[in-house]
């Protein structure tokens, strides 16, 4: 199964103030991705930074959302709310997340899930969470 990747060149985890921001690369053919980040965020960004603009140009999770969700905004500047295949925040006792995505800061832990409903395959995204 192919993950997504992490440029871990470009990956940047602070777990004391709770900022995780990088570049993520979704697979040729995505599937569900975990970012073990350290710490379990309340917003989660991830804005499209490559590739021909598609329909998961921009997307969003806030505290309080349902697990899964997003809020999605396409390039054509349409927006809906996936209710599956979003965001899932983890806080590191979860018995089988996604697979952990190819240079994710931890092997396991707190951290996020993106989901294949918010990647486009082969694109890239700069991907940013706060706890």
């Amino acid at each position: 199964m192919a993950v997504g990747v992490l440029t871990a060149v470009n990956n940047k985890v602070d777990v004391l103030n709770g900022i995780f921001q990088g570049l993520f690369t979704a697979d040729g053919t995505p599937s569900a991705s975990s970012v073990f980040c350290g710490f379990t965020p309340r917003i989660i960004i991830m804005q499209q930074i490559g590739g021909a603009p598609g329909a998961t140009w921009h997307s969003e999770f806030h505290e309080g959302m349902t697990a899964a969700y997003a809020v999605l905004v396409g390039n054509t500047g349409a927006g809906t709310i996936p209710t599956t295949n979003g965001f899932t925040t983890l806080v590191g006792n979860e018995s089988a997340p996604a697979a952990q995505a190819t240079n994710s800061p931890n092997a396991a832990g707190p951290g996020f899930t993106i989901g294949t409903g918010v990647q486009g395959a082969s694109l890239v995204y700069k991907l940013t969470a706060v706890r």
